[in-house]
């Protein structure tokens, strides 16, 4: 190893455990200064309509998902993220689910809640550029990836 261990950083992330040697917060001040000129270029009612329209997609995500029936939502629409699990989590493997939705194109992260919850979790970020086609696409393919999951498992 040429990197100390302190410097040896692990995240759970995406596909399990990522290492990075870097040292934490040693970055430039780009991401400052753009974000000072968002500040300056959307002001308040920019900034208030780009979360508008946010919210407004992530309630029509969740509702969507919702209808499948293969779902549950656990984050509530304050913030433009969804969080949710399967209905039946025992009956796919969530990193064979996961490797099919890469084949899609999707990047979804899982997480296994802390604590006492013993709960496995996705989560999608909705941004502001994303659009109704785009939602449903990604509905679909979450659907097919499940449905695919569910047949191959009634097969083998």
């Amino acid at each position: 190893d040429y990197f100390q261990p302190n410097l040896r950083i692990q995240s759970n992330y995406l596909c399990g455990i990522s290492e990075s040697f870097t040292v934490n917060f040693s970055r430039s001040s780009s991401l400052v200064i753009a974000q000072y000129f968002n500040f300056l270029h959307y002001g308040f009612q920019g900034y208030q309509k780009i979360i508008e329209t946010c919210i407004t997609n992530t309630i029509y995500l969740s509702e969507m998902l919702l209808d499948t029936g293969l779902f549950e939502i656990l984050s509530d629409y304050k913030m433009p993220v969804v969080v949710f699990t399967f209905r039946e989590p025992l009956l796919i493997n969530i990193e064979e689910f996961t490797k099919l939705l890469r084949e899609k194109q999707w990047m979804l992260p899982y997480y296994k809640l802390s604590g006492e919850i013993d709960i496995t979790v996705m989560r999608i970020v909705v941004r502001n550029d994303i659009k109704e086609p785009f939602l449903v696409q990604l509905v679909d393919d979450l659907v097919h990836s499940y449905r695919t999951l569910i047949t191959k498992d009634e097969w083998s």
